[in-house]
């Protein structure tokens, strides 16, 4: 664990439970879409070291990628 990482959880650990419940939860969901970007990174690049390609619009692909992943508050 990094030095940032053990002062973020020592500090953390001062909180309320609640507290602390939310920010592992925010920790975790973090995590989780890192491990996930890396994991469809990994697949891109295994497609494009194949020769699979596909043309894309740009904006039209991101106006799709802001609808899905968009995260509603």
């Amino acid at each position: 664990m990094t030095k940032t990482l053990k002062m973020a959880m020592k500090k953390a650990s001062a909180l309320h439970k609640e507290a602390q419940d939310e920010i592992g939860m925010e920790i975790l969901e973090r995590v989780d879409t890192i491990a996930w970007l890396r994991k469809e990174i990994e697949l891109g690049i295994r497609d494009l070291d194949a020769g699979r390609r596909v043309k894309i619009n740009p904006a039209s692909f991101i106006k799709e990628m802001r609808r899905i992943h968009a995260k509603k508050r």
